[in-house]
């Protein structure tokens, strides 16, 4: 099928596992990735990987990032064209993916959205009063915090300790390498919020920017972090930062309700909105 080329020429924020830093990131590691056009309806970053005697498989995370006046039917032909195998997806929806050749694999996801504002009375107001009041019982702390570039000769302690939380929470981030890939996209794109009291560390964030959105990767807080709500605050800070750089929204990732009561509250006391995945699914037949 002949299809105009794929032109995304709004500054729309989208997924970091959908933008053009992430693809970069991935190929300066030795990954067979791309952003690849879908015609006029919009285009997806696929991973390839080689797949036995049959050849590479594509896989995609969080997309794809269609046109805005893209038609149902063109996305349906866009899927179908492309060699795209399994694809944990977004902004597609059921019937479309059925339409194309897809079934589904694993359940929908809440993602955590946190809109920025330049104006910190603005970004309080979308929070919870109780949100509020421990923000603001944060700002009365003694403690220090700074917003900077990721320094990998200061700040890969952070990832030592998020290690330790993985294996105790059962989670998964992003690995370090593709972290450093990232800051040698741009040394911009990779970001630090640390809280310290006398001196010594209580807090830290790390966020990864996008184009016009970023994403919370890591963070860590001490005893005394968490007494006196340094998230809260850097969270606010770096919200407002963020927007004045240009960043309309951070994703602050996965909703668990069920095995992380407490950091959902957290995301969603934060003024956070609800987005739903539409899951994963896989192309049948396969090749």
């Amino acid at each position: 099928m002949l299809m105009r080329p794929s032109v995304i020429c709004d500054n729309r924020a989208v997924p970091l596992w959908q933008s053009h830093v992430f693809a970069t990131a991935l190929r300066h590691l030795g990954t067979d990735a791309a952003v690849e056009p879908m015609g006029a309806a919009g285009e997806v970053l696929i991973i390839r990987r080689k797949f036995g005697p049959f050849g590479p498989f594509g896989f995609a995370s969080r997309g794809p990032v269609w046109a805005s006046d893209s038609t149902e039917k063109e996305r349906i032909a866009a899927l179908r064209d492309i060699r795209l195998h399994i694809m944990n997806a977004q902004n597609t929806g059921r019937q479309v993916l059925r339409s194309a050749g897809f079934r589904q694999m694993m359940a929908s996801a809440e993602i955590a959205i946190l809109g920025t504002h330049g104006d910190l009375d603005e970004q309080l107001a979308q929070c919870s009063g109780k949100w509020r009041n421990a923000y603001r019982k944060g700002v009365r702390s003694d403690m220090d915090i700074t917003h900077r570039r990721f320094s990998p000769d200061k700040d890969c302690w952070v990832f030592a300790v998020d290690r330790a939380a993985q294996k105790q929470k059962g989670y998964r981030a992003l690995p370090p390498d593709l972290v450093h890939a990232i800051a040698q996209v741009d040394p911009q794109n990779v970001t630090i919020s640390l809280a310290k009291q006398r001196g010594t560390p209580i807090a830290a964030m790390m966020f990864l920017r996008h184009g016009s959105a970023a994403t919370y990767h890591v963070g860590w807080t001490s005893d005394t972090g968490r007494k006196a709500n340094a998230h809260h605050v850097m969270l606010m800070q770096a919200a407002k930062r963020f927007a004045r750089l240009g960043v309309s929204q951070i994703e602050l990732g996965q909703i668990d309700r069920q095995r992380l009561p407490g950091l959902a509250r957290f995301k969603l006391g934060a003024g956070a909105q609800i987005t739903m995945t539409d899951g994963t699914w896989i192309k049948i037949p396969f090749l």
